[in-house]
This record gives structure tokens, sequence and C-alpha cells, in this order.
């Protein structure tokens, strides 16, 4: 196969790079569907997935979440059938319904060229305002590359006369199973507005592959901290672009 559309990348830190290809790509934007990459785990190598919360279409999602899997994951980078050049740099479209993607969507596939098993896959659909994928891709490029902010910076605590400086916001840089437990442990769950949404969105995100394996004592914390996130995703929703 042609690999002029698989964009290329000499990062070897993949579980920081996969995480940094959704938040860079896909959070905060109604038409990311969402990323799937191979990753390490408990058990060794296996698909992650990280889903949109925004992206309006759920169809799509659960499609993709029955039918999306190792094989079909493979497939993309083994042959370009089924996949159209879209007119952008490393985006290709699905064009039939045997690749476990609906049809239309659109796809950048991302590996390390010195590891077979260093691959992952943005995907994108729906509407998009004029030049606003391109702003995404140019993000991916600054990835891969190595360059650019990699996630968002924690909101600095407030305070003043008379009032209590809020907590510190979680800290999505460590891709640490145990730091996130940490982090975990340490939100006050009283004064959960305190913190920036989306830096709540990344402590759940890492820690719901593991979510099952949590501390008896973590596990209330993470459901509240989970459902926190989804109803602010839910009141968002209508305002974001």
């Amino acid at each position: 196969m042609s690999h002029s559309e698989v964009l290329t990348t000499r990062r070897s830190d993949w579980t920081q790079l996969s995480s940094e290809l959704y938040y860079q790509g896909v959070e905060g934007s109604k038409f990311g569907i969402g990323s799937v990459s191979v990753e390490k785990s408990t058990f060794g190598s296996s698909l992650r997935s990280r889903m949109n919360r925004i992206f309006p279409h759920k169809e799509i999602t659960e499609y993709i979440g029955r039918n999306f899997n190792a094989k079909t994951f493979e497939n993309l980078f083994k042959s370009e059938e089924g996949l159209m050049p879209y007119g952008l740099p490393g985006v290709v479209q699905v064009m039939n319904d045997t690749l476990g993607l609906p049809r239309n969507t659109l796809v950048v596939r991302v590996q390390n060229p010195g590891s077979p098993v260093m691959k992952a896959v943005v995907l994108y659909g729906g509407e998009r305002m004029e030049g606003q994928l391109e702003q995404r891709l140019a993000r991916l490029t600054q990835v891969l590359q190595g360059k650019g902010e990699q996630s968002p910076q924690p909101e600095s605590a407030r305070s003043s006369a008379g009032a209590t400086a809020a907590p510190a916001a979680p800290n999505p840089l460590k891709d640490n199973p145990e730091h996130f437990r940490k982090v975990l442990a340490q939100v006050n769950l009283r004064n959960l507005a305190s913190y920036k949404p989306d830096q709540l969105s990344k402590l759940v995100d890492a820690l719901e592959p593991d979510k099952d394996s949590l501390p008896l004592e973590l596990k209330p914390r993470f459901k509240a901290v989970s459902d926190w996130v989804v109803r602010q995703s839910m009141k968002r929703r209508p305002n974001m672009v």
C-alpha cells in the first residue's frame, strides 16, 4: 500500500502521544469523533478508545463501539481498500462498510515506522466550519513533531482576603495510573466547580479503562467526578462550536 496518507512520528512516548492526539486533535470540537490507539495495559497491548463526549451524533460513536475492533483497526494500515484521499494531507475518507466505521468518516492515521504496534487513528465527522479541520491537523502535526502546547495548564488557585484558595486543578501531563489515583483521592468533591471541566474530564478519561480495579474507597469518588463531568458537558453542548 502507499503510505503517502499515513502520518509518521519518531516519538516513542506512545501513551503520552496518544493522549495528546486526542486532546489536541479532538477535544472541544463538535466534529471530532474521537481517537483510537494501541497502548500498553495490564494484559499487554490493546486498543484504547477516547470518544468525544460533545460529539452530537451518538449513533455514530455507538456504531464505532460495536463494529470497530483490533482487526478493522489493523486493516486501516494494511490496505487502502475502502478509503479515498480527502484532499488534505494525512486525511482519508471511509467509502464502504467493511472497516468498522460509518461511511464518510474522516480518518487520520498515525504510525511510528520503527515499531509495528505504535499506531493510532483520529476520527472526524459531521459539519465543519471553514478552516477548523485544518487547524486541528496543524495541532496534530505539532504533536507528532513533539512541538507546541501539549496539554492545557492547570487553573491557578484563586484567593482573596477572607476567602479560601481553590484547590489546584488535576495535572493531566503525568500518564501514570498511580498518579491519577492520587489526584482523584485529593479532589474536593464538595467544590468540583473550582476545577476546569476539561481537567476533570482528562482525569476521568485516564482512569476509565481501569475503573473496575480502583480501590474500593476511590470508586465512589470516581463516579462522583465522572457524573459531574457528564453533566457539565451536557450543559456546555449547545454553546460549543
